[in-house]
């Protein structure tokens, strides 16, 4: 599950530029990626970003000069499957109403339904 790994490393590189006030990163461009950053700009936890040449630019987002990104955690493991049902979800959403937390389908990424119980997803959350 490459995914997982591509992830956790775009959320590293995120953090640790955003700790040394740089003002945009480059990243390999992967289909993958450019679907992440398109959810991860809709959510305001980056201020935008292009594709030149391969290479995905990402201009990282501050406010009051301050990271967006203080943290992250990765719930899913290549080897271990996630299940979530509706319940869960809300109550993990009602606990940390501060976290971003994301639920992506690796095979079809696309907003989950939260009427079905879900299987085989990335899960990590940003704070």
């Amino acid at each position: 599950m490459q995914n997982i790994f591509i992830i956790d490393s775009l959320l590293f590189f995120l953090k640790q530029a955003q700790n040394s006030k740089k003002l945009w990163i480059k990243f390999k461009y992967t289909k993958f990626l450019y679907k992440i950053l398109k959810i991860l700009f809709k959510t305001k936890l980056i201020s935008g970003f292009f594709v030149k040449k391969s290479i995905l630019i990402i201009f990282l987002k501050y406010i009051n000069l301050q990271p967006i990104i203080n943290n992250y955690m990765i719930f899913s493991k290549p080897s271990k499957k996630m299940l979530f049902i509706k319940k869960k979800i809300i109550t993990l959403l009602k606990k940390n109403p501060q976290s971003f937390f994301f639920f992506i389908n690796i095979n079809n990424i696309q907003p989950l339904q939260l009427n079905k119980v879900i299987t085989s997803i990335l899960f990590f959350k940003i704070n």
